[in-house]
């Protein structure tokens, strides 16, 4: 009614950890211990993709309990 575009599909959160990145073989040494960590913020951020890279900006911030 106002005018938004609305995506048909459904929402997937996820979080960005390298762009444009190139596969490379794994060693046998190499190991994958995981990442453990605890959120004390979240944010809302919307990103733009420029020639020159991303661009992010925060929109809102909020500290979790």
């Amino acid at each position: 009614e106002i005018g938004l575009r609305v995506r048909k599909e459904a929402y997937r959160p996820h979080v960005t950890l390298i762009r444009k990145a190139s596969p490379r073989k794994k060693s046998p040494e190499y190991s994958n211990p995981g990442i453990r960590w605890t959120a004390r913020r979240c944010a809302l951020v919307a990103s733009e993709l420029l020639p020159t890279g991303s661009r992010y900006r925060v929109l809102i911030e909020k500290d979790l309990p």
